[in-house]
C-alpha cells in the first residue's frame, strides 16, 4: 500500500485500469496477468531506482567538473592570466600524447578526407596578442562545432 501513496493521480488511474482489466479477463488467465503486472511494477520500481542513481552521479560529476569550468571562464574572460602551472603539466603529457597519436591507423575512410596537397592551416590567434582572455570563444567554439 506504500507504493500507491507515492503514486501520481495518472499512474492510479492506470493502476486501476490494469485490475479492472485483469479482473475482467477469464479466471483461467486471470492469474498469469496479474504475475506479468506485478513483474512490470517490480521492474517500473528498478528503472525508478536506477534513474534515481543515474541522476546523483550526473550531479556527483557536475560538481567534480565545476571547479575547472569555472577556471575556463576566468580564463577565457581574463580574470586568470597565470597559466604556468597547467603549461607545465601540458608540457608534461606531449611526449605521451605525441606516442599515443603516432600510434593511430586511420582507416581508408578518413583518409579519404584528407587532402595529402593541402597544407594544415593553424588556427589564425594574431588578434588575441593584445587582449586578455579569449574574447570570442564561445562564438567561435560554436561556428567551428
Amino acid at each position: 500500500m506504500e507504493g500507491i501513496a507515492k503514486m501520481s493521480a495518472e499512474e492510479r488511474e492506470i493502476e486501476q485500469k490494469m485490475i479492472k482489466i485483469i479482473s475482467g479477463m477469464p479466471k483461467i488467465v486471470q492469474e498469469r496477468f496479474k504475475v506479468l503486472h506485478m513483474l512490470s511494477d517490480e521492474r517500473s520500481k528498478i528503472n525508478d531506482e536506477f534513474d534515481l542513481k543515474v541522476k546523483e552521479l550526473q550531479m556527483k560529476f557536475a560538481e567534480k567538473k565545476r571547479p575547472l569550468l569555472e577556471h575556463r571562464n576566468k580564463i577565457v574572460s581574463g580574470e586568470v592570466t597565470d597559466f604556468s602551472d597547467y603549461v607545465t603539466k601540458f608540457d608534461a603529457a606531449v611526449p605521451e600524447l605525441e606516442t599515443i597519436v603516432a600510434g593511430i591507423v586511420k582507416s581508408d575512410k578518413d583518409n579519404e578526407d584528407d587532402d595529402p596537397e593541402k597544407p594544415h592551416v593553424a588556427t589564425d590567434v594574431s588578434h588575441l596578442k593584445d587582449v586578455v582572455g579569449v574574447p570570442d570563444f564561445w562564438s567561435r567554439a560554436v561556428k567551428q562545432n
